[in-house]
């Protein structure tokens, strides 16, 4: 099951073990990149287990980024997605690969990514909008980001704008959000059983496990 703008479903891990719905498999050897652009404030650049001041730059996954109060950052991703980063978060990029493709890719104003992509990126804190051109799922493609509720998973082919944040309480437990405002994903809720919903799109998480 879906969730289309602004309807959200909670779905038990049990479905998607299951496969229903999975994409086309297939192995992509080939990395993608990533380029880190627009920083705002104190953004850490995290690569090789070592973090140090941001600056733009262009980088092959795993890397990622922590963001202090007041600092933001973009991550414009090889298959034309960008990730809006806010402040106080910490995303990792874990992964890109992406088919070969010849030619220039116009990112800003693509409406089809330019081949196949596999894309999965680890949202520990925080808050990223994520806007993607129509993906080729079909064909194998796949984006998944990974939350302390479960991964969010795009199911549509269109064109794709979705708002994720996970934000931790002083009391240990965790408020976290999902909704598209264009497009379809999909929330494997891991975590639905121990979870308050407080508005739609919303849910309190329990204190993880030590």
């Amino acid at each position: 099951m879906r969730l289309t703008a602004f309807r959200f479903l909670a779905i038990a891990a049990a479905f998607a073990v299951s496969g229903i719905g999975a994409p086309v498999a297939r192995e992509i050897t080939t990395a993608g990149r990533v380029r880190l652009t627009q920083i705002v404030g104190k953004v850490t650049f995290l690569t090789a287990g070592k973090g140090v001041p941001a600056r733009e730059t262009e980088f092959l996954a795993p890397g990622g980024l922590i963001t202090a109060a007041g600092g933001a950052a973009l991550l414009m991703l090889s298959n034309g997605a960008t990730v809006a980063v806010h402040e106080n978060t910490d995303i990792v990029v874990l992964e890109l690969r992406q088919d070969s493709f010849s030619g220039d890719y116009a990112a800003a104003n693509a409406t089809l990514e330019p081949n196949v992509s596999q894309a999965h990126l680890h949202l520990s804190r925080g808050e990223v909008v994520i806007t993607a051109p129509r993906l080729r799922l079909a064909d194998g493609s796949s984006f998944t980001l990974q939350t302390p509720a479960g991964p969010v998973t795009v199911k549509s082919s269109e064109r794709l704008v979705m708002r994720v944040a996970a934000r931790p309480q002083p009391s240990g437990e965790i408020v976290f959000e999902a909704a598209a405002m264009e497009g379809e994903i999909e929330v494997d809720f891991a975590a639905a059983a121990k979870a308050r919903e407080l508005a739609p799109g919303r849910w309190l998480l329990a204190k993880p496990a030590p």
